[in-house]
């Protein structure tokens, strides 16, 4: 079947619903935005019957040996324990999920979704309530996320300009603005995008490839600097 997806996409995607669904969270709290108590409030009432399990996962990470949580513990440290515990009890959840659903997702018959599948799927469902309510909305997120899309859309202008212009089959040359541009390019990404032109692939698709490759690569710091410093600072 031609149509059928790779079944490492539906592991991939249920990997990425665990890690943001449980990693914005502990950001959120971390940041202040949430405290712990809300937070254990929360998913004991709605986060569904693995809570109790994931909850003795925490209390033994933190007691790390000892006969009894110590006292006074910051919520930053109960949330990055919860983030472990969470993952630990999600994870395999998610695996059983697969195993049931084999034969269909080896067949193409399978279209829904692992995590929402799986038993421990009212957790991750009640984290990303939590995170759409009481984290994403505030001000520090949203400013986040306005610094992201003008940091993004810059550097996907400028290094356009490079990217256009690239030579098929030769390095950059950097008397004009392009090929200053151009020669900012990662050598790697330069190789994909020559190789990639000359396996047959149609060269504006490669183009496009190339920065668009080359942007989402960056890590947030990384980004963030290289536009700083493209900007004057700005």
């Amino acid at each position: 079947m031609a149509s059928r997806r790779n079944p490492l996409t539906f592991l991939i995607e249920a990997a990425d619903d665990i890690v943001y669904s449980v990693a914005d969270i502990e950001d959120g709290v971390k940041k202040g935005i949430l405290t712990w108590d809300a937070l254990r409030n929360e998913i004991t009432k709605d986060g569904g019957g693995v809570v109790t399990d994931t909850l003795k996962r925490l209390d033994k990470i933190l007691k790390a040996g000892r006969a009894q949580i110590p006292p006074g513990l910051p919520d930053d440290v109960y949330v990055s324990a919860f983030r472990t515990a969470a993952i630990a009890t999600l994870v395999p959840s998610v695996l059983t999920s697969f195993k049931d659903q084999y034969d269909a997702i080896m067949d193409g018959r399978y279209n829904g979704e692992l995590i929402a599948d799986c038993h421990a799927a009212p957790l991750v469902k009640c984290l990303k309530k939590i995170g759409r309510d009481r984290v994403y909305c505030t001000p520090p997120t949203l400013k986040l996320e306005l610094m992201g899309r003008k940091v993004i859309g810059d550097l996907m202008d400028i290094f356009w300009e490079g990217a256009k212009q690239m030579p098929l089959n030769d390095t950059p040359k950097t008397k004009s603005f392009p090929g200053k541009v151009a020669a900012l390019l990662s050598e790697n990404y330069r190789r994909v995008f020559q190789n990639s032109v000359n396996r047959g692939l149609p060269e504006i698709y490669s183009r496009f490839q190339l920065v668009t490759d080359y942007v989402c690569g960056m890590t947030d710091s990384f980004a963030t600097r290289l536009h700083a410093e493209l900007s004057n600072g700005i």
